[in-house]
């Protein structure tokens, strides 16, 4: 999927409603489909703000630092904190020390 498509994705998700996600949860990626997710919630925000403006050459190297990628959808993730449409979430099989930023409707409970 191409940088701009995921990062469009992205947008359409933080803008639709969904359930609140609690801290501690377990989830997983909806419809299995890898989503956008940032090392920080202002970099997410940035992104969005890139995207949104069509500036693909900032978000492209975005992506190049590693500031934001393309996270995978067959995992299950815990959410680590939740800031209104966002969550901070970290990988569990195999488990991840580190929380990435990314789109709350990008999850539905995980079995």
């Amino acid at each position: 999927m191409r940088i701009t498509q995921l990062v469009a994705l992205a947008v359409l998700a933080l803008s639709a409603c969904s359930a609140p996600l609690k801290v501690g949860t377990t989830v997983k990626p909806a419809k299995s489909q890898s989503f956008l997710a940032c090392v920080s919630q202002g970099a997410l925000n940035k992104a969005i703000e890139l995207s949104v403006a069509q500036e693909r050459a900032e978000v492209d190297a975005m992506f190049a630092a590693a500031t934001c990628t393309q996270a995978p959808g067959n995992r299950r993730y815990r959410i680590l904190s939740v800031s209104g449409d966002e969550v901070e979430v970290a990988a569990v099989d195999p488990a991840s020390p580190k929380g990435m930023w990314t789109a709350a409707t990008s999850f539905d409970a995980a079995p």
